[in-house]
């Protein structure tokens, strides 16, 4: 089974931003700040209602929410994950 991040590594902007890495050390720099935010939809399989999130890994807040710890989503469990982008985030 491929994981999520595996996907995300063929991410075009991911892809050119590794390869800066062989550039000079501002690139390189520039690429050790950049950090990845997902933003992920996750429908309940209970109310088939949608919940938003972002996360810095979607694997553990998916089993996060399905644990039942999370306080404004544990009535609505279990959840599928139904969309997840990856993006770089830079602090902004």
């Amino acid at each position: 089974m491929v994981s999520l991040y595996d996907r995300a590594l063929t991410c075009p902007l991911l892809s050119q931003a590794f390869s800066l890495k062989n550039g000079s050390d501002d690139n390189f720099a520039k690429i050790k700040c950049l950090t990845l935010n997902s933003h992920y939809i996750l429908r309940s399989l209970k109310d088939h209602k949608y919940y938003i999130g972002s996360t810095s890994n979607v694997e553990d807040r998916l089993s996060y929410h399905n644990s039942g710890r999370q306080k404004s989503t544990k009535s609505r469990i279990p959840f599928e994950l139904v969309y997840f982008e990856i993006l770089p985030d830079n602090g902004f």
